[in-house]
């Protein structure tokens, strides 16, 4: 397995290689023994992230499923974490995400459980691409909670020449990047990241710690396929031949979304169109914020690393799961 950073503070008992059809090998962090018979719980990270979303040195979800009755496998997208690029790759998009890298994840699940369908949560994108997943195929799919994931994007102004400015590259590589100066977010106040999180709801040592060792290079063609989907106001392939999102309608899943009330990246608007698509019987919208008693209005990232998360959003999704 690649050399990763020294301050990787992973709790897995151990981690799986899971090969994709095109030649790529994920990372499945294994927690609690997938041989207990216990119901498994596979977990997807978002799009500037890998699996240290559910597991900061023993704080997070994984660890919390482990906990209460299941076993969880903490997976890492292709370009992220523990994954295995083959030669010649020119990066990924979401196709590859929801096509290659969930279906390949929630198999190698199924065969070593003896579970056929395994319950999924996933952050953002990785809620994208659950959703994307159940729309166009969802073999091996039970229960799906998705935290803060639409199937729709809003985009700044200037990211198209954002967007532009990358043209040259296939991968910008910043999964380093928290190994060389992961130190400096210690330096930086909280408040700096207000874009991406409530910093009055986050514990302050374990998102430090995210922000050292959470984050992956980044897909040029990943990007590009993002504003598309934003730009055509549906989850569609970067070729725009397939919309992922036509047909939910057809799945019959129980599905969770997560939205966050202060979230700065993900809409209202998102979140209930996304669930308005859903033709589920068992289909709801959890509003995470004051409005609904939780202690504060969580952020984008809080729905995977607040303060008081395992009462508020952990005990949400375990009652769900075990429904």
């Amino acid at each position: 397995m690649k050399r990763l950073p020294k301050n990787w503070p992973t709790t897995a008992n151990e981690v799986w290689s899971v090969p994709t059809e095109d030649g790529w090998t994920l990372g499945l962090h294994v927690y609690g023994d997938p041989r207990s018979g216990r119901p498994p719980v596979a977990l997807f990270h978002g799009a500037l992230s890998n699996s240290r979303q559910f597991d900061i040195g023993g704080f997070g979800l994984a660890n919390f499923l482990v906990r209460h009755g299941f076993v969880a496998f903490a997976a890492d997208f292709r370009g992220r974490g523990y994954s295995l690029e083959p030669p010649g790759s020119a990066g990924w998009d979401v196709d590859d995400l929801i096509n290659r890298d969930v279906p390949a994840v929630l198999r190698a699940i199924s065969r070593a459980t003896g579970y056929e369908r395994v319950d999924a949560v996933g952050h953002s994108l990785g809620g994208m691409s659950l959703l994307g997943y159940m729309g166009v195929n969802g073999e091996n799919l039970g229960k799906l909670v998705s935290l803060g994931g639409t199937v729709t994007l809003d985009i700044a102004p200037g990211f198209r020449h954002v967007v532009g400015a990358m043209s040259h590259f296939s991968v910008i590589p910043i999964a380093g990047l928290g190994e060389r100066v992961g130190f400096i977010s210690k330096l930086i106040p909280l408040a700096f990241w207000r874009w991406c999180c409530n910093p009055k709801n986050v514990p302050p040592t374990e998102f430090r710690q995210f922000l050292a060792c959470g984050s992956g290079n980044i897909s040029v063609r990943k990007v590009r396929h993002l504003q598309r989907i934003a730009e055509a106001g549906r989850l569609v392939s970067a070729d725009g031949s397939v919309d992922y999102s036509a047909r939910l309608g057809e799945a019959e899943n129980p599905v969770r979304i997560f939205g966050a009330i202060a979230d700065t990246m993900v809409s209202r608007r998102q979140i209930r169109h996304t669930h308005s698509l859903l033709a589920s019987s068992d289909a709801e919208i959890v509003w995470c914020g004051r409005e609904r008693g939780f202690a504060e209005d969580y952020g984008h990232l809080d729905l995977v690393m607040a303060k008081t998360i395992e009462r508020e959003v952990f005990a949400e999704i375990l009652h769900f799961l075990r429904a």
